[in-house]
């Protein structure tokens, strides 16, 4: 993989982060998680965008970010 590769990975998990504790509710960030996961799957990008926009945005947005959140309560 190239390193450009890695910095949009990394922006996207970046992006996704911020938006997650701006947004400090984990029923809407879950919704929201969810409906655009779906919207993308339907959409049919090529491979490396949606791995960088499911595994990199969505997996933080969801799940890991909201896992650190909780840890720090």
């Amino acid at each position: 993989m190239k390193i450009k590769s890695y910095i949009y990975f990394l922006l996207a998990c970046y992006a996704a982060t911020f938006l997650r504790v701006f947004l400090n509710n984990n029923l809407i960030v879950s919704l929201i998680g969810s409906l655009f996961f779906g919207f993308v799957i339907a959409k049919r990008l090529n491979s490396f965008q949606e791995k960088v926009i499911l595994s990199g945005f969505f997996s933080c947005l969801t799940s890991f970010s909201g896992f650190i959140y909780f840890l720090n309560k």
